[in-house]
């Protein structure tokens, strides 16, 4: 199985970036793509232009946490892609969890703020079933009664 934890680590050190302070999916794209290959369009996809990636990103998205989960599997799915040419779904979920909520800034903001998923889907701009999926993935779980809640609502897929 995929060390996740691991391939996000690697990206984070490509990209020069901290897990402790994730600079977001749009700075990680812009990192590994090139700013160039980031920019405004008419909804969040991935493209592959003359043999390049391109991600457009949907101008005043109504669910910026949608969004940013979006992004996150888009990262995930262009990092996979480079040893599989097909990633599974399941991987590239669980990619894009440690990439959009690294383990030791998962830790860090739980000791500000508590497991609480509507705190932590604030911090980290993902929807809470985003958040006790993650949590599940590191083995932490959120403050009684959070589950329920968190499991009701979905993403926009």
């Amino acid at each position: 199985m995929l060390d996740v934890e691991q391939v996000a680590a690697w990206v984070y050190q490509i990209t020069w970036s901290s897990p402790a302070q994730p600079p977001g999916p749009v700075a990680l794209l812009q990192r590994v793509l090139g700013g160039d290959a980031v920019r405004m369009g008419p909804a969040t996809r991935l493209l592959v232009r003359d043999g390049r990636y391109v991600v457009e990103i949907e101008r005043d998205a109504p669910h910026p946490d949608v969004t940013s989960v979006r992004l996150g599997r888009i990262l995930a799915q262009i990092v996979l892609e480079q040893s599989s040419p097909s990633p599974a779904d399941v991987e590239i979920d669980r990619l894009a969890g440690a990439l959009l909520m690294p383990a030791e800034a998962v830790r860090a903001t739980i000791a500000r703020v508590g497991p609480r998923a509507d705190a932590l889907a604030i911090a980290f701009v993902v929807p809470r079933c985003f958040v006790a999926r993650r949590l599940t993935a590191l083995g932490l779980s959120l403050s009684s009664g959070e589950y329920e809640s968190a499991s009701r609502i979905r993403t926009a897929g």
